[in-house]
């Protein structure tokens, strides 16, 4: 189903990419207005990637340290959000 949406976004982009000039120009802009779209539906569909990344990546260090100290627990690996 995503995909379909995806296919859909990417012909309305490309059809509605309405810049003047010659063929070669034309061509030229009409990638960037598709990549515009797949960055968008990207970003709906995935949601922020950096950002979960960060945060993984930052309970990963609090669990190592946890580790390392002697103090982790099952309810500590629990409650980290990682799916």
């Amino acid at each position: 189903m995503r995909n379909l949406i995806l296919v859909k976004d990417y012909g309305k982009a490309w059809l509605d990419n309405k810049d003047q000039g010659w063929a070669a120009f034309r061509v030229h802009k009409k990638p960037k207005s598709l990549k515009l779209a797949l960055k968008h539906w990207a970003n709906e569909v995935f949601g922020d990637l950096q950002n979960k990344q960060d945060t993984i990546e930052l309970e990963m260090l609090d669990l190592d340290l946890q580790a390392e100290k002697g103090s982790i627990d099952e309810a500590s690996l629990l409650a980290c959000s990682v799916a």
